[in-house]
């Protein structure tokens, strides 16, 4: 029977030191596997700009080109959650968790009515989101949204958010 030395021990303790050395590391430079889509957005997004509007407006023309009007829903839907995106659909009768959640109704009366006051009874919209950039502090989120008639796109937009401690 093999007994375990002390040395044994000093050598575990050493390596995972260093795993959480390497791993501590890699988040304080953010490495991270962004897809091209969220790359694009990125750049985009620390383009020179005048203002918060032009930096939307930038990351929005990246978001057109990759979901024009007039592209199948289904098309983008699968594009973005290729990409790592978390999808909620909103409808005028609920909401839900794509792509295997059951549509919830709104359980708050004023949402309800705000939403259905905005939106037709054939309307959906998609909001996905993905946190990436990890840093000690911060972290920051892609989100797109999609306005649709069910089938094809009527419009999108593209957004960059840095959320702190």
């Amino acid at each position: 029977m093999y007994k375990i030395k002390k040395n044994d021990a000093t050598i575990r303790k050493i390596w995972l030191f260093f795993y959480f050395f390497l791993l501590s590391i890699l988040m304080l430079l953010g490495c991270g596997t962004n897809s091209p889509l969220v790359e694009e957005m990125e750049l985009a997004y620390k383009f020179p700009a005048q203002n918060h509007e032009q930096r939307k407006n930038n990351v929005t023309q990246v978001i057109h080109r990759y979901f024009p009007s007039g592209m199948k829903v289904s098309e983008a839907l699968k594009h973005i959650h290729e990409n790592g995106f978390k999808i909620q659909e909103y409808r005028y009768n609920g909401t839900r968790l794509l792509p295997n959640s059951a549509v919830i109704p709104y359980s708050d009366e004023s949402v309800k009515k705000n939403i259905q006051n905005r939106f037709k009874s054939n309307d959906v919209h998609y909001v996905a989101e993905k946190k990436y950039d990890w840093q000690v502090t911060i972290s920051k989120r892609a989100v797109i949204v999609i306005e649709s008639n069910g089938e094809l796109i009527l419009n999108s937009e593209g957004f960059i958010y840095i959320d702190g401690v």
